[in-house]
């Protein structure tokens, strides 16, 4: 779950079938920028980037999905040019939230 602890990894997409997905500008977000991720129940957390990479497919670390450790959040996508040859992205887009608190 969001800010307890260990990593907490979230999957969306940037895009989908020609629609925005929730993680379609999952990219622009810099290293300190506030993220603040909202729950079902109306409940929300504040986090600031801590990490903003990106891999190509093959190279991803294995310490991203790694679910031990300090409590962090890792937001994961697709990234890069789309390539039709291969039908998807070839990057990989992980970005890592830290700092948790009540909003």
């Amino acid at each position: 779950m969001p800010g307890q602890e260990g990593n907490a990894i979230l999957a969306g997409h940037r895009d989908w079938k020609g629609s925005f997905g929730n993680f379609r500008d999952i990219e622009k977000l810099d290293v300190g920028d506030v993220v603040t991720i909202r729950f079902d129940k109306g409940s929300k957390k504040i986090f600031n980037v801590a990490l903003n990479n990106t891999y190509r497919l093959d190279d991803v670390p294995e310490m991203v999905m790694d679910l031990a450790g300090d409590s962090r959040v890792t937001l994961i996508t697709c990234g890069g040019r789309f390539d039709k040859k291969f039908a998807g992205y070839q990057n990989t887009i992980v970005i890592v939230l830290k700092g948790e608190g009540q909003a």
